[in-house]
């Protein structure tokens, strides 16, 4: 199936180039397959939208646009005291269509992953002024609301997570999406909590970096991967959950995987609790997990505690970041572009109802690898053994103090 956004072309067809087996103590090749990114040397950033881009090419879009995009800011919005960034820089949003369906579209949740914020902003740029069919179909049908960048103090720096700059831990680098949970640090996670709990989104989408992930006992690099952070072979995920979040993951797969990139898998964890061993994730404390657990994880100074929102949430995890050694000019173009289809994918699955004619079953036909060990928990490694001796795992009590 081909929509309107895809771009036209040949498909160039890449040799897959295998490697020695890990038991061997090493790979036969260094270079990893696609080539593009370097994985040593300095990371050419020069070409990367910085922060004052993103928001003029923001205030670009919404002045051609025809009144079709509001782009606001959190302190514009007046929704909660926390309104600003540690730094101080203002928070954005970018709000595009007039559909009953609300859905939340962020990136740069990590300071360093900054591809994805000029993928959204394409994203932005197609709804608002294509006029084709199925950017009218997504704006007749979706509210969709995009944030180009959460963490825009990281981001001028270069690094994973912000700096706080007030209170008894000034100083303290704090990761974001680690950051949903009772005892919030960051003036950015408690301004991003207040704008959820207001908004209240029906989908949520995230959109990541994942440095370089390497298909096992090969060279060969994952361009993208499907991410659902609570396990929906477990029960911390609501069980309402679990079918839509796979829906969602396998259609964009679907979608998506015909375009030429080449190594596109479901997101798990290699190397975790120990070298060798194969995980998945089933973690409260991100921001996709958390919105779908709502209160019964926790809910910072009660924003939440009326409506207890929740919603289905998934991640996208695109190759490499901008730390050093980590991407060239040449893997720029089509990493963008994969998290631009993969997002269209996502909007026009579910503007269209396409997404729900997928069986759920179907997440399990993209690539993943065996034998999975277990789980990466709020609560430390999880081995899978225990859950297939329990029959069916319950969650331990939500206590983080």
């Amino acid at each position: 199936m081909r929509y309107g956004w895809k771009h036209r072309g040949i498909v160039v067809l890449l040799a897959l180039v295998l490697a020695l087996l890990l038991s061997t103590g090493a790979l036969a090749a260094t270079k990893l397959i696609p080539g593009g990114p370097s994985t040593a040397g300095p990371t050419p950033t020069a070409g990367i939208m910085t922060y004052a881009d993103i928001v003029k090419t923001l205030y670009s879009i919404e002045n051609s646009s025809k009144g079709a995009v509001d782009v606001f800011t959190l302190t514009e919005a007046a929704i909660y005291s926390k309104t600003k960034s540690e730094a101080g820089r203002e928070l954005y949003v970018a709000k595009v269509g007039t559909g009953p369906v609300r859905v939340w579209v962020s990136a740069n949740i990590h300071g360093n992953e900054q591809l994805t914020s000029e993928a959204v902003l394409q994203v932005l740029q197609y709804l608002a002024k294509s006029g084709s069919a199925d950017a009218k179909a997504i704006g007749n049908e979706l509210t969709v609301y995009i944030i180009p960048s959460m963490n825009p103090d990281a981001r001028e720096l270069n690094i994973r997570g912000t700096v706080l700059q007030s209170g008894p831990n000034i100083g303290k680098q704090v990761d974001l999406n680690r950051d949903w949970k009772n005892a919030m640090e960051a003036s950015e996670s408690k301004a991003w909590y207040a704008f959820w709990c207001y908004m209240k989104p029906d989908y949520l989408l995230d959109l990541h970096h994942q440095g370089f992930k390497t298909v096992p006992y090969t060279n060969e690099s994952t361009s993208m991967s499907m991410g659902i952070s609570l396990s929906p072979d477990r029960n911390t995920i609501p069980a309402a959950y679990k079918d839509p979040v796979r829906q969602l993951a396998a259609f964009v797969y679907d979608d998506i995987i015909g375009y030429g990139y080449t190594h596109i898998d479901r997101y798990q964890l290699f190397g975790y609790p120990a070298q060798g061993l194969i995980s998945e994730l089933d973690f409260m404390g991100g921001m996709s997990s958390a919105v779908m657990v709502g209160t019964s994880f926790f809910d910072y100074d009660g924003l939440n505690a009326v409506a207890n929102w929740t919603c289905p949430a998934m991640f996208f995890e695109t190759k490499g970041n901008t730390s050093d050694g980590s991407l060239g000019q040449k893997a720029n173009g089509y990493l963008t572009k994969q998290n631009y289809q993969g997002v269209m994918a996502y909007l026009y699955g579910l503007a269209s109802g396409d997404v729900w004619d997928v069986s759920p079953s179907h997440w399990y036909d993209i690539p993943a690898y065996s034998p999975i060990w277990g789980y990466y928990t709020d609560f430390g490694p999880q081995p899978a053994a225990a859950d297939a001796a329990a029959g069916d795992w319950a969650p331990l009590a939500f206590d983080f103090m």
